[in-house]
């Protein structure tokens, strides 16, 4: 099947591997929110490089690669480029920083003019807003292994970073394909070998490298979308010689892996049981906005009882609040998002 034929919605379930992507990001998190002597991640235990969690974030990231590009580049319509990145952002992402604040007023050690004093409520929302996250709050989880809000947030400020260099890159490229190309390919050969040296990060580690690499990864395979085959003879090519070189210490081996996982990915989500199983709501990013605070609750409550509690707890949870995330917020902000580019058509 071509790439082209598997983006069309009926022929992949790339919303259910955004929510076991979600829920990935849960397990690993269980293992610094609920330490237990012996216990590690089981994708850090076959790979050594890297975790569940942080895995799990560079499928986000070449998932998001390639939807949005391949959206962008077939449409070329900035306003409802921007309109349809912020109204899918920014309302679930404005409720977990309100209620998260309300959350630390209740769970906190100190009384609540005690919070509201050192954490201002406006300055709060404001600074969130903008991506200035608080991280975490005075007096909350402070028994907890450790005392962060939402850890997960992170994210977003490279993922809002990337869709900016997205839209803006092809615009000044005019959407030429082979300059476009050649851009991601510099992206990817920039991080993944040359350390950043081109284009520097304000945080530069194992964990935060590859996601500029992974994005590109996925505009690389939506804008080639009517070349690349997506089936089980390529996909053990790409497993063969992403072994030749995994025994190397580089990271040519790491794209290489990289590059195979979601090549991997994208057969297995057409396949027919996947489809067979298909998920009519993609609630995972709620899943991923609400995981981390819902693992530091179910910390505060059953923290004794080890990680596999933490996990199998957090992750019902999470699923439960992404589902409401997504029925009362998302889908109702997404469709406001439609008719606000319907009043203001801008295309290029």
């Amino acid at each position: 099947m071509l790439l082209s034929s598997y983006l069309k919605r009926d022929n992949n379930n790339l919303d259910l591997v955004r929510i076991i992507a979600a829920c990935m990001v849960i397990y690993g998190h269980a293992y610094a929110i609920s330490p237990q002597s012996g216990k590690d991640d089981i994708v850090h235990q076959l790979l050594g490089f890297d975790y569940s969690g942080s895995l799990a974030v560079k499928i986000f990231f070449f998932v998001s690669g390639l939807v949005v590009t391949n959206s962008f580049y077939a449409k070329r319509n900035i306003t409802e480029f921007v309109a349809a990145r912020f109204f899918r952002i920014w309302p679930a992402l404005a409720s977990v920083i309100v209620l998260g604040y309300l959350i630390g007023i209740i769970t906190s050690t100190l009384n609540s003019s005690e919070f509201i004093n050192q954490v201002p409520f406006i300055p709060y929302i404001l600074k969130s807003l903008t991506l200035d996250i608080t991280w975490s709050f005075p007096g909350v989880f402070a028994q907890n292994n450790i005392n962060t809000f939402n850890g997960s947030l992170w994210t977003i400020i490279y993922e809002v970073g990337a869709y900016i260099v997205l839209m803006s890159s092809f615009v000044l490229l005019k959407f030429d394909k082979r300059l476009i190309s050649i851009f991601c390919a510099l992206i990817i050969f920039d991080f993944v070998l040359l350390d950043g040296l081109l284009i520097k990060l304000s945080s530069f580690n194992e964990e935060v490298r590859y996601l500029p690499a992974c994005f590109a990864l996925g505009s690389l395979f939506a804008v080639h979308k009517d070349k690349i085959e997506i089936n089980l003879t390529n996909f053990l090519m790409l497993v063969l010689l992403t072994s030749v070189f995994y025994n190397q210490e580089s990271g040519l081996k790491n794209i290489l892996f990289y590059l195979t996982f979601m090549y991997g990915m994208l057969y297995i989500s057409s396949s027919k049981f996947m489809l067979s199983i298909k998920i009519k709501n993609d609630i995972s990013y709620g899943v991923y906005l609400w995981g981390f605070p819902i693992q530091q609750l179910v910390a505060s409550c059953i923290g004794h009882y080890g990680i596999a509690y933490n996990q199998i707890a957090s992750i019902i949870l999470s699923l439960i609040a992404g589902w409401i995330s997504w029925s009362i917020i998302e889908k109702r902000f997404i469709g406001y998002g439609k008719k606000f580019v319907g009043l203001n058509h801008i295309s290029i």
